[in-house]
């Protein structure tokens, strides 16, 4: 999962109030949203790192006085703020902060950790407070996805071993005091690490790196150098790849020597035990002064077009998150109904052929242990098509029953009648799927004839 923290600095006085995403009058479609209370001036840091995407700094007004359908609680009703785009292309909103706090700028790369701006009144604030929040896409203040649920960590719940979501009056104890930047990649080609928030990056192999079966690892920032990490890792801005500093002679993809211009110090992990949610075989090449990881053949070395060299390398881990909980690429299909994992080829539709991608775009909460609605659905790897894991007498249009031996465990929410995401989807008994209800014709390949509707019904992000 992600790995997101407290949004504010190790200070004392942040609390939690209610309204959140365990509360049914919650914030309406702001529903996985949380409010911070704290006096003015508390330390608001990124949960996560990211690039500015917008930012509000220069307002003083406050909105709660005004009456309800006073245009100014639409147009100022957010206050000052900070926005910030994930690497998954999430977007985190910090809001009502205090003015002439904002301390970054539209474009700025930030790290987990960084001071963005102190808590404030400003806005549609009935008192001191940091509204946060992740939604699912955002293009500009007013134009956004859905609010979607996330879990974060603190200094009693350590993701991914510990996932955590806060509820009204949990005791909050911030770890978000270290810089920590996530959006880094492993490439197929190179076998190296490099980081995937900039353009132009350069692999050894020729072209740019290829991230498409990349994790997603974080990286620490220091000062200060947490126990059994190493300092002097630097980022490089012509080939967007990670490299020693503290010794000479490296040589860059992009030509002539690594330049760490512009770069923060890294510390890596180094010959240190395994730990939950760490990645050891990380090696140093003496060749490059690279970073590549060494439980891979086919790795090339920009020094001198061969394999790269871990002669007297440590072994490093790095922190790689688990898939993403919010997995998109799911569609509705126009001829089934059913819902349909686009993102394979080879889906099976019990109205015959591939299913047909003819719907909006739907995003599934995956790995989720304590998220809000109903455990137990999965995706079988012979349809495409999402199904109810937990009941047996399945029946997948490929033949026989479905399979869910690679599926991941999806949470739908079920039977809520206020909440994110769109109504109208029904679990067939039958079969075990999940179909549009709303359309006036479907197909069950169960029997050829229409899904029948069973129990209650679920919503889906889209």
């Amino acid at each position: 999962m992600a790995l997101y923290r407290l949004p504010f600095a190790a200070e004392s006085g942040w609390t939690l109030g209610p309204g959140n995403w365990d509360d049914p009058g919650g914030h309406g479609s702001q529903f996985y949203a949380f409010d911070f209370g704290h006096a003015e001036g508390g330390d608001v840091r990124a949960a996560r790192a990211g690039r500015v995407i917008a930012t509000v700094n220069d307002l003083s007004i406050n909105t709660s006085t005004l009456p309800a359908d006073h245009p100014d609680i639409m147009k100022f009703g957010a206050g000052n703020y900070v926005w910030v785009r994930h690497a998954d292309d999430t977007v985190a909103v910090y809001l009502h902060l205090k003015k002439g706090s904002v301390s970054v700028a539209k474009e700025q790369w930030v790290p987990q950790g960084l001071s963005l701006g102190k808590s404030g009144n400003t806005g549609h604030s009935f008192g001191p407070h940091l509204h946060f929040e992740v939604v699912l896409w955002a293009n500009a203040p007013g134009d956004a996805g859905p609010s979607v649920p996330i879990h974060v960590e603190d200094k009693n719940h350590l993701s991914p071993s510990n996932p955590w979501r806060p509820r009204s009056g949990d005791v909050l104890a911030s770890n978000n005091t270290s810089a920590r930047q996530d959006a880094w990649r492993w490439c197929a080609k190179c076998q190296g690490l490099f980081f995937s928030g900039n353009s132009g990056s350069k692999c050894p192999s020729g072209a740019a790196h290829d991230s498409a079966r990349s994790g997603n690892y974080c990286l620490t920032l220091t000062p200060p150098v947490p126990s059994g990490y190493q300092k002097d890792w630097r980022w490089c801005s012509k080939c967007q790849g990670m490299f020693f500093a503290g010794n000479p002679g490296s040589k860059c993809p992009g030509g002539g020597e690594h330049a760490n211009n512009g770069s923060g110090d890294y510390g890596l992990p180094h010959n240190v035990s395994d730990q939950p949610g760490f990645q050891a075989d990380w090696r140093f090449c003496t060749k490059c002064k690279g970073l590549f990881f060494g439980g891979n053949g086919g790795s090339k070395c920009p020094a001198d077009g061969a394999a790269h060299s871990q002669a007297g390398s440590g072994n490093y881990s790095l922190a790689v998150t688990s898939p993403e909980e919010l997995q998109r690429g799911w569609r509705r299909c126009g001829k089934c109904q059913g819902l349909f994992f686009a993102a394979n080829p080879s889906s099976k539709c019990p109205g015959g052929g591939a299913h047909s991608e003819t719907s909006a775009k739907y995003v599934l909460l995956q790995h989720s242990p304590s998220g809000p609605g109903q455990q137990g659905w999965c995706w079988c790897d012979k349809c495409q098509g999402l199904f109810f894991g937990d009941n047996p007498g399945s029946k997948c249009p490929a033949g026989g029953a479905h399979s869910k031996a690679q599926s991941a465990k999806y949470v739908l929410v079920h039977n809520a009648e206020s909440g994110p995401g769109e109504k109208g989807w029904r679990w067939c008994s039958k079969c075990q799927g999940l179909f549009w209800g709303e359309a006036s014709s479907s197909k069950c390949p169960a029997d050829g004839t229409a899904h029948h509707k069973s129990g209650g019904e679920y919503r889906l992000i889209r």
